[in-house]
């Protein structure tokens, strides 16, 4: 029988989903379908130098990060470093042959750096076992000096009688219950633990309620994130309307979000993030990780 050391690693800490004898790539990533407008606070360029994430040892050598970064050379550099990576996760000494495709995405230029996607597939077979691979898109954030990668993250539940809905099934955008409600990712794209507290707001069917004493709080929480993090809030609201998304960043940095929910989510919207920047920010965005 083959050694299933790395492979156990694999399934219980969560580097990527792998299925032995049978399996198939992860899913997409799923966000709301409207367009909304973050409030922005003041985002400082990071100081910090080096590579965080959990980047496996193996056979395979990560590529040098690319003295002086561009969009073309870091979306390379994310690509050999994934494809790496990936090699690396699914290695065993027994292993007869494998395969793996990578992909990327630009995401933009903030802070400093670069933010790019990027996501792995593939197969590996051992002498009685064979195993498909799939994973949840990666964010890297690179400069000259740093790489900081997120991927993996946990996720949180309610049960579906318990999300905010209307009690009028035409005043929510999904059937409560059976269809897919809105959901957002809190990712920590730095070094260092934080605390971030997150207020989901309903503002009415056309967001006339910013300041009004009626608006519902629909869901308050506080993630406590290790370096390169996650969390994704599965069950946020199925209710149609214009959503305040209010987060806090270890009791003091602020950013907002007016999220516009008028359509079911689907799998090509770019997810709601919050996002703990690389120097230790706070902003709130949509980051493409459908495209990956």
């Amino acid at each position: 029988m083959p050694s299933f050391g790395r492979r156990r690693y694999l399934h219980t800490a969560g580097a990527g989903l792998l299925w032995l004898v049978a399996g198939c790539a992860g899913g997409s990533p799923t966000g709301p379908s409207s367009t909304s407008t973050p409030t922005r606070t003041s985002v400082p360029t990071p100081t910090v130098t080096g590579t965080y994430g959990d980047f496996l040892d193996g056979p395979r050598s990560y590529p040098d990060r690319p003295a002086d970064p561009s969009r073309e050379t870091v979306r390379e550099y994310v690509h050999d470093a994934e494809r790496a990576r990936t090699y690396n996760a699914l290695y065993e000494p027994d292993m007869t042959d494998s395969s793996v495709q990578c992909r990327t995405a630009y995401d933009r230029t903030a802070q400093g750096g670069h933010y790019v996607l990027a996501s792995c597939s593939g197969y590996v077979n051992y002498p009685e076992a064979h195993a498909d691979w799939g994973q949840t898109p990666a964010l890297y954030f690179v400069t000259a000096d740093l790489t900081i990668r997120v991927a993996d993250y946990g996720s949180r539940h309610i049960h579906c009688t318990e999300v905010f809905a209307s009690s009028d099934p035409g005043e929510n955008f999904a059937a409560v219950c059976e269809g897919g409600d809105a959901s957002y990712r809190v990712y920590n794209v730095h070094p260092e633990p934080h605390t971030v507290s997150v207020t989901v707001e309903f503002l009415g069917e056309e967001g006339a309620g910013e300041s009004s004493a009626t608006n519902q709080t629909v869901l308050e929480r506080d993630y406590t994130l290790a370096p390169t993090a996650g969390v994704k809030e599965e069950s946020v609201t199925y209710r149609k309307g214009v959503y305040r998304v209010r987060a806090t960043l270890d009791g003091e940095t602020k950013a907002t979000y007016r999220w516009d929910l008028q359509f079911a989510p689907t799998a090509e919207d770019p997810p709601l993030v919050v996002l703990v920047t690389p120097a230790g920010g706070l902003t709130i965005r949509r980051v493409p990780l459908q495209t990956v």
